[in-house]
């Protein structure tokens, strides 16, 4: 379980990391991702994408501790999602039709993060747990309500 969880995040965390590497050096304008998201709310952005990312690592080591299919299945979809996000959001700045497509990769990255911090409040209570929880709640915030909830609003 533990080596599916480690090949799952390495090979995933490579994936999203290299579609965001790809976004901000291979297109001419990556600022266009931030459709009409007004300037006062970026740094919202900013300062809790290391959170999340901070977030994210908390719940690694505690999914480590104790490893779960669920877990592995809820990170695995995360991951895809996530990957996939930038190419189509810049396919979808092309072609308008494949924003109900990037709606959908955001939805199914917020519920699985969502099925992340569940995963983790249904287990035994410990330190870890407890922290592994707040660090989903950061987690959350950024691909449930920045993500999934409000930047769709203002993309496209």
């Amino acid at each position: 379980m533990r080596t599916a969880l480690w090949v799952v995040n390495v090979i995933g965390g490579i994936a999203v990391l290299g579609s965001y590497a790809w976004g901000v050096t291979s297109v001419l304008e990556p600022g266009r991702l931030w459709g009409r998201i007004p300037e006062a709310i970026r740094p919202v952005y900013s300062a809790f994408m290391p959170l999340a990312a901070i977030g994210y690592l908390v719940i690694l080591a505690w999914a480590h501790r104790v490893p779960q299919w669920r877990m592995v299945a809820a990170m695995t979809v995360m991951l895809v999602c996530s990957t996939a996000w930038m190419p189509l959001s810049f396919a979808a700045l092309e072609n308008a039709r494949l924003l109900p497509l990037v709606q959908l990769v955001l939805a199914l990255t917020a519920l699985a993060s969502l099925a992340m911090g569940l995963i983790i409040w249904q287990s035994e209570p410990s330190a870890l747990r407890t922290a592994a929880l707040v660090g989903a709640m950061a987690f959350c915030w950024q691909t449930v309500i920045l993500d999934a909830l409000v930047w769709p609003r203002f993309f496209g």
